[in-house]
């Protein structure tokens, strides 16, 4: 009713003004706490709007590399499978992660994710290969928002796509993973410039 995307928006802005969360603030309703000044806009990060496109996206057969753990240490996953696919001659293919779990309801040690390039379909792969192993990221319906910027910062796209976006389009998140595809490469470009489409699988046809 105040106005806020979120639950968790509305409590770093209460305790930005009043200087306690606000389950604390209802603890201590017998101390004199004054009221800030309402301010002028709401922070940078709460009225941040991104473009979601819902589309149809293709079957990608890919190599996957397991990563276990903390999904922004994935990084070291991907080049262990980089030297892998250069010696494959499969450097310039596109790239992209499957995480499996929701990290704000798993321990960081619980969490799973693949790091993926693409290969032709016809590619054998073979004990030589392992750990390395072939993966078809299924196609279907789904809502991909682009973020431009660091790696680090996808956390802010995250959150507003599942705590604003998704529960006000009437979609649904089925149950396969999350995809980000990498959408060119890090090595040539700063950060500023990093291009990732972030893809929720969604339910129905």
């Amino acid at each position: 009713r105040c106005g806020y995307g979120s639950s968790a928006a509305f409590n770093r802005a209460f305790a930005q003004s009043y200087g306690l969360p606000p389950g604390e603030f209802r603890r201590r309703q017998d101390a004199s706490i004054s009221a800030p000044p309402c301010p002028d806009r709401p922070h940078d990060e709460d009225t941040t709007m991104y473009e979601v496109k819902i589309t149809q996206l293709p079957s990608v057969s890919v190599a996957a590399l397991r990563h276990h753990g903390a999904y922004h240490d994935i990084g070291r996953t991907f080049e262990r499978l980089g030297a892998w696919a250069a010696g494959r001659g499969l450097a310039q293919s596109r790239s992209f992660g499957l995480y499996y779990d929701d990290p704000e309801s798993k321990s960081e040690n619980e969490l799973l994710s693949d790091a993926c390039v693409e290969t032709p379909e016809d590619l054998a792969l073979d004990a030589l290969d392992a750990p390395v192993r072939r993966v078809t990221i299924e196609g279907g319906r789904y809502a991909v928002l682009v973020h431009v910027g660091p790696y680090a910062e996808l956390e802010r796209p995250y959150r507003w796509l599942f705590g604003e976006w998704l529960p006000s389009s009437g979609e649904e998140a089925s149950d396969a993973p999350v995809i980000e595809e990498y959408l060119n490469d890090p090595r040539m470009l700063p950060p500023t410039e990093w291009r990732t489409a972030i893809c929720v699988p969604l339910r129905g046809s």
